[in-house]
C-alpha cells in the first residue's frame, strides 16, 4: 500500500514538473521582450501573448495526450511545437537562406512534417525515464533564463515604479521662489525625422518648403547638424545628461539610467520651470499628460505586434492602427489647442510619427500595415516618405500655432537622427551611408530672435538654449 502511494506521488510530481516546463517555455518569448523594453512597456502588455501562448499549449498537449496517453511525453511534444509555433519566422528565415524561393506554405508543411516525425519519435523511442529527465532539464533551462531576465531588468522595473508624476513636478516647480519670469520652452523630438540633405539625396524629395515656412515664422535652421551615433538610445542619453556619456560599450541599464535619471530636468526645476511630458516620454523619468499611451519596443512596434509576428500565424495577423494614430497624434492636438502655460513650463515631447511602424500615407489616411515590406529597401523608402510628408504637415501646423499662442516661446525642433530603418535590412543599410544615417533635424525658434546654432549637434544646441534661457555658462563639446 506504502509503495502504490509512493507511485502516485511521483507521477503527481512528474505531471507537475512536465506542465510547468511548458509553462516556463510559453513564457520565456514575452519575459525577454519585456525585460529588453521595461521603459517602454508595461508589465500588462505581455498578459495577452502569455495567454495566448499558454492556450495553445494546453490544447496541444491535450491533443497529445489523447493520442499517448501519457503526460510526459505529451508535455514534451507540446513543447516542441510551442518552439516551432513561437519561433516560425526565424525557421522560415533559415529556410529562405537555404533555398531563397521557399515561401510560407512551402515551409509550414515542411516544419509540421518535421514535427511530426519528432513527435513519433518521442512517443515510440523514448522511455519514460528519458521523458522525465528531459522535462526536467527544460524546466531548469528556461526557468534559469526567465529569472535572469527578471533579474537583470529589475533595477529599471524599480526605477519605474519611481516615476515622477506631472503633478509632482511641477509641485517641486513652484516651492522653488522664482525671481524671474522665464519663457515657456518646447522641445519636440521627433524620431527618425531626415533632414533636408538625406531627403534630397536618398530620396529626391525637397522639404526646402518646410525650411522656408520656418525661417519665416522666424526659426533658425542648422543644415549640417550630425549627432554621435544613429541609436535612438545613445543620443537621447547624451542629451538628457547634456554631455557626452554614454557609447556603444555602455551597459544596457546604464543606457536607461542616464536617461531616466537626466540632468536636464533638475536643472529646469531648479530655475523655476514646470515639466510637461508627452507622447513617448515614460523611459525619461516622467509620465505623459496625454491621456492615450501605446506602450512601443525600441524598434516602434507593441511587444503584443513583435510577438505575435514571429510566430507561425503571422501571414493571418491584421493590425487596426486606428488607436495607435490616434495615440500619435494626440500630443500634436494638445499643443495646437488654445490653452497654453503663460510661463516658466519645459514641455517635452517625444513622437515616433516618423519612426517605424509607419501609420500614415502623405494625405493623413491609414495605411495598411500588412501591406508593408520592411525586407523591401525600395519599398520602405516609399512608404517612408508618404509618412514624412504628413508628418512635415502635423508639424508645421504644430509649431505655427505654438508661436500664434505664445510668440515669446523657445521652441526646438529636433530629431535624433535621420532616417534610419531596420538595422537587419542589409540592402536598406547599402543604400544609407554612415554618416548621413548621423544627420538630424535642427531648428530653434527663439522668441523670433537670431541664434547661432549651424553645425551644432543635439547636445550643444540644447546647450546655446539654455545658456540663453536661464544663464547657464555652458561650452560647446566636442562630438564624438
Amino acid at each position: 500500500m506504502r509503495i502504490q502511494k509512493k507511485l502516485v506521488a511521483i507521477k503527481k510530481v512528474d505531471v507537475i514538473i512536465s506542465l510547468l516546463s511548458l509553462v516556463a517555455v510559453c513564457l520565456y518569448p514575452p519575459i525577454y521582450l519585456y525585460s529588453r523594453n521595461v521603459g517602454n512597456a508595461a508589465l500588462t502588455d505581455i498578459l495577452a501573448p502569455i495567454v495566448l501562448f499558454l492556450v495553445v499549449g494546453v490544447i496541444v498537449t491535450g491533443v497529445c495526450f489523447l493520442f499517448t496517453r501519457n503526460l510526459v511525453k505529451s508535455c514534451i511534444i507540446s513543447t516542441a511545437f510551442m518552439i516551432f509555433f513561437m519561433y516560425y519566422v526565424f525557421l522560415e528565415n533559415i529556410f529562405n537562406y537555404i533555398v531563397p524561393s521557399f515561401r510560407y506554405w512551402h515551409v509550414m508543411p515542411t516544419m509540421l512534417l518535421i514535427i511530426g516525425h519528432i513527435s513519433y519519435f518521442i512517443y515510440r523511442r523514448i522511455s519514460e525515464l528519458a521523458a522525465l529527465y528531459i522535462v526536467k532539464f527544460m524546466l531548469a533551462v528556461f526557468l534559469i533564463l526567465n529569472l535572469l531576465n527578471i533579474g537583470l531588468a529589475m533595477p529599471r522595473i524599480l526605477q519605474k515604479t519611481q516615476i515622477v508624476k506631472a503633478e509632482t513636478l511641477e509641485y517641486q516647480a513652484a516651492i522653488h521662489h522664482i525671481e524671474q519670469i522665464r519663457p515657456n520652452v518646447y522641445y519636440l523630438m521627433i524620431d527618425e525625422y531626415a533632414p533636408l540633405y538625406q531627403m534630397e539625396s536618398y530620396f529626391g524629395y525637397d522639404n526646402s518648403g518646410f525650411t522656408t515656412d520656418l525661417l519665416e515664422m522666424g526659426f533658425n535652421i542648422s543644415y549640417s547638424s550630425r549627432n554621435e551615433s544613429y541609436f535612438t538610445w545613445r543620443v537621447m542619453a547624451n542629451i538628457m545628461q547634456l554631455e557626452y556619456i554614454a557609447d556603444l560599450t555602455t551597459p544596457m541599464h546604464e543606457r536607461y539610467s542616464l536617461r531616466y535619471n537626466s540632468k536636464l530636468f533638475p536643472l529646469l526645476l531648479e530655475n523655476g520651470y514646470n515639466i510637461i511630458g508627452l507622447g513617448s516620454v515614460q523611459s525619461y523619468g516622467i509620465s505623459p499628460a496625454a491621456t492615450r499611451r501605446i506602450a512601443k519596443t525600441e524598434d516602434g512596434l507593441t511587444i503584443y505586434d513583435l510577438l505575435l509576428e514571429n510566430t507561425a500565424l503571422y501571414p493571418f495577423i491584421t493590425r487596426d492602427l486606428t488607436e495607435e494614430a490616434i495615440a500619435e497624434l494626440e500630443p500634436f492636438e494638445i499643443l495646437r489647442s488654445d490653452v497654453f502655460p503663460e510661463s516658466n513650463t519645459f514641455v517635452f515631447l517625444r513622437s515616433n510619427i516618423t519612426h517605424m511602424p509607419f501609420l500614415f500615407k502623405s494625405d493623413g489616411s491609414l495605411l495598411l500595415a500588412n501591406n508593408v515590406n520592411w525586407r523591401s529597401a525600395q519599398h520602405y523608402m516609399e512608404i517612408y516618405l508618404g509618412n514624412y510628408i504628413y508628418a512635415t504637415t502635423v508639424l508645421s501646423e504644430t509649431v505655427e500655432k505654438i508661436i500664434s499662442n505664445d510668440p515669446n516661446a523657445v521652441i526646438i525642433l529636433q530629431s535624433d537622427h535621420g532616417a534610419r530603418g531596420r538595422l537587419d535590412n542589409s540592402e536598406l543599410q547599402d543604400k544609407l551611408e554612415l554618416g548621413d544615417k548621423r544627420r538630424f533635424f535642427n531648428a530653434v525658434y527663439f522668441g523670433g530672435e537670431y541664434m547661432e546654432i549651424e553645425g551644432l549637434s543635439g547636445v550643444n544646441t540644447l546647450r546655446v538654449v539654455l545658456n540663453r534661457v536661464i544663464g547657464t555658462n555652458f561650452s560647446m563639446l566636442e562630438v564624438p
